[in-house]
Protein backbone atom coordinates (compact mmCIF):
# COMPACT_ATOMS: atom_id res chain seq x y z
CA UNK A 1 0.00 0.00 0.00
CA UNK A 2 3.09 2.31 0.38
CA UNK A 3 4.09 1.84 -3.33
CA UNK A 4 0.97 2.95 -4.41
CA UNK A 5 0.71 6.54 -2.45
CA UNK A 6 -0.66 8.60 -5.52
CA UNK A 7 0.63 11.33 -4.31
CA UNK A 8 5.03 10.48 -4.60
CA UNK A 9 4.80 7.87 -7.38
CA UNK A 10 4.95 7.86 -10.65
CA UNK A 11 2.35 9.50 -12.29
CA UNK A 12 2.46 7.92 -16.12
CA UNK A 13 1.99 4.05 -16.60
CA UNK A 14 4.73 3.71 -18.19
CA UNK A 15 6.45 5.75 -15.11
CA UNK A 16 4.48 3.15 -12.69
CA UNK A 17 5.73 0.17 -14.42
CA UNK A 18 9.74 1.06 -13.90
CA UNK A 19 8.95 2.59 -10.48
CA UNK A 20 7.85 -0.66 -9.04
CA UNK A 21 10.19 -3.08 -10.97
CA UNK A 22 13.05 -0.86 -9.32
CA UNK A 23 11.49 -0.93 -6.05
CA UNK A 24 11.16 -4.66 -6.53
CA UNK A 25 15.01 -4.68 -7.73
CA UNK A 26 15.79 -2.31 -4.55
CA UNK A 27 14.23 -4.32 -2.24
CA UNK A 28 15.96 -7.86 -3.44
CA UNK A 29 19.24 -6.24 -3.19
CA UNK A 30 18.96 -4.70 -0.17
CA UNK A 31 17.93 -7.69 1.57
CA UNK A 32 20.28 -9.39 -0.39
CA UNK A 33 23.28 -7.28 0.81
CA UNK A 34 21.98 -6.93 4.65
CA UNK A 35 19.56 -9.62 5.23
CA UNK A 36 19.26 -8.52 9.28
CA UNK A 37 17.63 -5.10 7.98
CA UNK A 38 14.25 -5.83 8.14
CA UNK A 39 13.35 -2.71 6.50
CA UNK A 40 14.54 -3.01 3.24
CA UNK A 41 11.04 -2.69 1.21
CA UNK A 42 10.65 0.73 3.13
CA UNK A 43 14.28 2.11 2.46
CA UNK A 44 13.40 0.90 -1.02
CA UNK A 45 10.05 2.57 -1.25
CA UNK A 46 11.50 6.02 0.20
CA UNK A 47 14.72 5.43 -2.26
CA UNK A 48 12.15 5.35 -5.47
CA UNK A 49 9.99 8.25 -4.59
CA UNK A 50 13.09 10.04 -4.99
CA UNK A 51 13.41 8.96 -8.41
CA UNK A 52 9.74 9.55 -9.33
CA UNK A 53 9.79 12.74 -10.68
CA UNK A 54 12.97 12.05 -12.83
CA UNK A 55 11.01 8.81 -14.50
CA UNK A 56 7.84 10.85 -15.09
CA UNK A 57 10.09 13.27 -16.82
CA UNK A 58 12.05 11.08 -19.05
CA UNK A 59 9.09 8.84 -19.83
CA UNK A 60 7.46 12.17 -21.28
CA UNK A 61 10.53 13.25 -22.75
CA UNK A 62 10.73 9.63 -24.70
CA UNK A 63 7.00 10.08 -25.16
CA UNK A 64 7.02 13.48 -26.96
CA UNK A 65 9.99 11.87 -29.19
CA UNK A 66 8.52 8.89 -30.30
CA UNK A 67 5.63 11.47 -31.31
CA UNK A 68 7.77 13.66 -33.29
CA UNK A 69 9.43 10.92 -35.04
CA UNK A 70 6.15 9.55 -35.96
CA UNK A 71 4.68 12.56 -37.22
CA UNK A 72 7.70 13.82 -38.95
CA UNK A 73 7.53 10.71 -41.21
Amino acid sequence: FMATDPVSAAHSNTGRWFYGFFIGVLAILIRVVNPAYPEGMMLAILLMNVFAAFIDHYVVKANIKRRRARYAA
